[in-house]
């Protein structure tokens, strides 16, 4: 990943700013900013890795954004920040996901990790986890692609107790 996309990001002062600069970046950067910082939540909260990248400071008060009324990350949950980060670079860019095949199975699995970390099931995650299944189910997917997202995919009705479902992507 090129270094210098994380430092132009570190001068971003608010949500705003951060938008807009990303909004500057190629796709194909913003894409693998978004896919690092997933990759690291993932590693920091499931294998144990550290991060070897550190996201805008002041991500860290905006945390909140992460939250549903009560229902908010796990207290241990570590790199939030980066995980904020991969959702504002692109679960809530609808023009770039509505754009690159890529974004929309990036955007759901950032969305699924985000789901796992929050202490209850939320609705309105699982609202955007269908809308960006079907943007995904109605894409190309390779072999190998596929068959993870259907894991996934079923992993996700599980979250919600929609059985049948889930036995119909492991299917």
């Amino acid at each position: 990943m090129k270094e210098e996309v994380w430092e132009r990001l570190a001068s971003a002062q608010d949500i705003s700013s951060l938008r807009g600069l990303l909004s500057e970046l190629p796709r194909d950067d913003v894409l693998m900013l978004a896919q690092k910082a997933f990759n690291e939540v993932i590693g920091a909260n499931f294998v144990g890795c550290s991060a070897s990248s550190s996201p805008p400071s002041f991500l860290a008060q905006e945390l909140t954004l992460l939250k549903f009324d009560v229902n908010e990350p796990y207290v241990k949950t570590r790199l939030l920040s980066q995980l904020l980060l991969a959702k504002i670079a692109v679960v809530d860019q609808r023009e770039l996901r509505g754009k690159c095949a890529h974004a929309n199975l990036l955007a759901f699995r950032i969305l699924l990790l985000w789901q796992k970390i929050l202490m209850e099931p939320s609705t309105v995650l699982k609202d955007m986890m269908d809308e960006c299944a079907g943007l995904v189910e109605s894409g190309e997917l390779d072999g190998e692609e596929k068959l993870v997202y259907l894991l996934e995919r079923a992993n996700s009705h599980l979250i919600y107790y929609d059985y049948e479902k889930c036995a119909d992507c492991i299917q």
